[in-house]
C-alpha cells in the first residue's frame, strides 16, 4: 500500500481509508519513515546535518563528540542546539606557559579556534617559585588573553617563570552560569 495522504507533523506517511482497499503494506515505506524519525537517534555529525525531517524536539546523539543535540526551528531548516546539564561547562580550555624573563612581560594566549563563542572566564596561576611575582589575566576575548607577569618589589628581574591558565564558558551564551 503506497502513502495516499500529506505528510504528518513528522514526515510520516498518511494511509486514508476513503480509498481503494489494499492487499500489503509498503513495508519498506513504513520501516524508512521509523528509522528517519525516531525521537532519538545516534548518528556522527554529518548524517545529523544530513536529516531531510527535522521536526521540533528531535533528539540526536553524535557518535564522533558524543554530544547530544536537540533540534529547533525545523520550518527553517532546523536548528540543531546542544544540550548542556547544569552541571556541565559548556566550553573550557587549559594550558600552561613560560612567561617573559623581563621585570614586567605580557604573554598572549591564544584560544583553541572557534572554542569560545563569547569571551570566557580566565584565571591564571604561577607553576614556578618566583620572589614577589604576580600574575593577572586582562584583555581577554573570545579568541585570546594577555596574562601579565610583574614584581612587586622595584627592580627585581622575573626569570623562570611559568603559570598556568584556564578558560571557561558555563552556557552557550553566557560565560558565568
Amino acid at each position: 500500500m503506497a502513502a495516499d495522504g500529506v505528510p504528518g507533523a513528522k514526515g510520516n506517511p498518511q494511509f486514508l481509508g476513503g480509498g481503494p482497499p489494499a492487499t500489503a503494506v509498503d513495508e519498506n515505506l513504513i520501516s524508512q519513515w521509523a528509522a528517519d524519525n525516531i525521537d532519538r537517534r545516534v548518528a556522527n555529525t554529518t548524517a545529523r546535518d544530513a536529516i531531510a525531517f527535522k521536526y521540533e524536539g528531535m533528539i540526536v546523539q553524535t557518535q564522533d563528540t558524543n554530544t547530544i543535540w536537540l533540534c529547533t526551528n525545523p520550518a527553517g531548516g532546523g536548528t540543531w542546539l546542544k544540550v548542556v546539564a547544569a552541571t556541565d561547562v559548556f566550553a573550557e580550555a587549559a594550558g600552561r606557559v613560560a612567561a617573559g624573563g623581563n621585570t614586567t612581560g605580557n604573554t598572549v594566549v591564544t584560544f583553541p579556534v572557534g572554542r569560545f563563542a563569547v569571551t570566557p572566564i580566565v584565571t591564571a596561576a604561577l607553576t614556578s617559585i618566583a620572589a614577589n611575582c604576580q600574575v593577572a589575566c586582562s584583555l581577554a576575548s573570545a579568541t585570546q588573553m594577555t596574562v601579565q607577569t610583574y614584581t612587586i618589589s622595584t627592580g627585581a628581574a622575573i626569570t623562570g617563570v611559568s603559570f598556568d591558565w584556564t578558560a571557561r564558558q558555563m552556557t552557550p551564551t553566557l560565560a558565568a552560569g
